[in-house]
């Protein structure tokens, strides 16, 4: 049995990655030649065996939900950090999707999400508002999700994840004198945050 989570896991790895090609060139929002890289079978490699320990991880466990929110949120970082775009395809029928899901859950728990998916939408904008162009309006509609995914004050964890490890990539490029002018994805970074967090809090 673990042998097949771990191969399962790989292979569906080794599909986002086609995918995060696949869609961005589809939609005609990349060229065909917008990202090329000598390390793409190491990158493709290392995403099959990310997501094969994952289903390993949550499989047994029966933890579909929280497989496919792994999944999408892999998707849209792989997406994004190949070619800087974060779909608008894959956002608004996820945030219809979630918002959809935690209405079913009862009104106990409306107050905490649309709290976290506000609070969330509005800190981001209003960065997005104070430093231009650091975050995109892709950003700020991911973080939204990210809020009303996980709800106050449980958004806090992968928010501050996210925020920190950019940061420090941001620190890092300085440090080797790329200049504030060198933007990097954004949304790759909140992505490790929700992967993260979803590993002490399963969904």
């Amino acid at each position: 049995m673990i042998s097949l989570w771990l191969a399962g896991g790989f292979l569906i790895g080794w599909l986002l990655y086609w995918l995060s090609d696949f869609l961005p060139r589809r939609l005609r929002k990349a060229a065909p030649s917008a990202y090329t890289s000598r390390w793409t079978t190491v990158i493709q490699g290392a995403v099959g065996g990310l997501t094969a320990v994952c289903f390993l991880y949550f499989g047994p466990r029966q933890q579909w939900p929280t497989l496919v929110i792994y999944a999408f949120f892999l998707l849209i970082a792989l997406i994004d950090a190949k070619y800087r775009l974060v779909l608008n395809v894959l956002v608004y029928p996820a945030l219809a999707l979630v918002l959809s899901y935690q209405i079913t859950r009862g009104p106990q728990v409306w107050t905490a999400v649309l709290l976290g998916g506000g609070l969330a939408f509005a800190a981001f904008m209003l960065a997005a508002w104070l430093r231009p162009g650091d975050l995109g309006g892709g950003d700020i509609k991911l973080s939204a999700l990210i809020g009303l995914l996980f709800g106050f004050p449980a958004l806090l964890w992968p928010l501050l994840i996210g925020v920190a490890a950019g940061g420090l990539a941001a620190g890092f490029l300085l440090l080797r004198g790329y200049g504030r002018r060198y933007h990097i994805p954004y949304a790759p970074f909140l992505c490790l945050g929700v992967l993260i967090a979803l590993f002490y809090n399963p969904i």
